[in-house]
């Protein structure tokens, strides 16, 4: 969807697509885009965003205009229902990864809010069952992912996606998959920023405060939550399983910040606090207790 979205910007637009990430602006709209997604993971089907990768740098440009913004879409769990099982638990994380970080964003709202929630809601309650082909609950995600990418559309997402970003370019690694991998040490990282919006993520996920400090609430339930998924989907149990070394992880900083992404997070950062994250989850380093 996103090699449609730049197709558009040069059929339109003239040139190359790489002229376009530089300093050329789309002027002209995108022909008309049908968008028919086949993972429940990009949401790039409703979002003026599209990704494309530098493949001499290793680094991931983000193009955003609403000319990019496909004209409909078609949501069929039948072309999604026979994924492999390591696609179908990455793109289903990255939904997750969408929805959290919208909903935590600074720029969050209560359009943002009802999206991201359900989004939430609907991938605890059936993504394991859709990693298992069941068409009812493919189609479900489906939804998710829809409603995940509206929302951060809208409200931005956060270090996670940032760090995803360098990850991803750098060592050619799937998005969904380092998304999922990170999600539960950003989780903590950001969780002093907004307790209460972190106690209705665990809402969300099918867990509820009991005992404890609000922010003990808020992170035992919103982390543990998340990693219990991704251990019942079997994920690798850190970066290092990735192939991801110690000694990239300043360089990966510094290419998390120059993405912007980071930039609606809760929680302001800079490069020496996304590296201890990376070591974090480089070492599978998740500290639950209370904060």
């Amino acid at each position: 969807m996103d090699t449609a979205k730049g197709t558009g910007v040069v059929v339109s637009n003239g040139g190359k697509i790489a002229d376009y990430v530089k300093e050329k602006r789309i002027v002209q709209p995108n022909p008309y885009l049908l968008c028919i997604p086949t993972t429940y993971g990009t949401g790039s089907e409703v979002t003026n965003t599209t990704v494309l990768t530098d493949e001499t740098t290793k680094f991931k440009h983000t193009l955003l205009c609403d000319t990019l913004t496909p004209s409909a879409v078609i949501l069929d769990p039948n072309l999604s229902k026979s994924l492999p099982f390591a696609v179908a638990r990455a793109t289903g994380l990255d939904t997750l990864t969408h929805a959290v970080e919208a909903f935590v964003s600074v720029l969050a709202s209560p359009f943002t809010d009802a999206l991201a929630f359900q989004a939430m809601t609907i991938v605890a309650g059936q993504l394991k069952r859709a990693v298992e082909n069941d068409v009812e609950a493919v189609g479900r995600m489906l939804t998710a992912s829809t409603l995940a990418g509206m929302s951060f559309c809208n409200a931005g997402l956060g270090v996670c996606h940032a760090l995803a970003h360098a990850l991803g370019g750098y060592y050619d690694l799937g998005h969904g998959l380092v998304n999922g991998m990170l999600l539960p040490y950003v989780v903590q990282f950001n969780l002093n920023s907004r307790p209460d919006r972190f106690q209705q993520v665990a809402l969300a996920l099918g867990g509820g405060v009991n005992g404890g400090s609000r922010r003990y609430g808020a992170a035992a339930q919103s982390i543990s939550l998340i990693q219990n998924l991704l251990k019942e989907l079997r994920f690798p149990a850190n970066l290092k399983e990735l192939g991801v070394r110690s000694q990239d992880i300043p360089h990966l900083a510094q290419t998390a910040l120059l993405t912007g992404i980071h930039k609606t997070n809760p929680q302001k950062c800079v490069a020496p606090e996304l590296e201890g994250v990376l070591h974090k989850a480089l070492n599978g380093d998740l500290d639950l207790g209370e904060s």
